[in-house]
């Protein structure tokens, strides 16, 4: 399936929630590991890899095939880099883990929003 076929299903708002959602639970599998970067990757194991361990080899893995994170952010519009400047930092993690945390910050600017 292509990508244009997405973009036309993602006009539902449905979808748009799925794959929010998606996202939101990888953050939160990854902030569950704890500082990753002063202790290593902890958290839940399944089959000696941790949940956290999982989330970030998601979330940083560079792919651009369908279901990857680049493909979720490409999907829903949102600014790929700001989504992983926001994930390196257990404030930025905390930042989209609030309830009322909505994408519109890491939304991709417009060329008219740029000018």
């Amino acid at each position: 399936m292509s990508l244009s076929y997405f973009k036309t299903m993602i006009d539902n708002a449905a979808y748009r929630r799925l794959w929010s959602a998606v996202v939101h639970q990888a953050v939160r599998d990854l902030d569950e590991g704890g500082d990753i970067v002063a202790k290593g990757v902890t958290g839940t194991s399944l089959n000696g890899v941790t949940t956290a361990s999982r989330a970030l080899d998601w979330i940083y893995s560079g792919r651009r095939d369908v279901g990857s994170m680049f493909w979720v952010c490409d999907m829903l519009d949102l600014d790929y880099n700001k989504l992983l400047t926001l994930c390196m930092t257990r404030e930025g993690r905390r930042k989209i883990l609030r309830p009322n945390f909505r994408f519109t910050g890491v939304r991709e600017s417009s060329a008219s929003e740029e000018e």
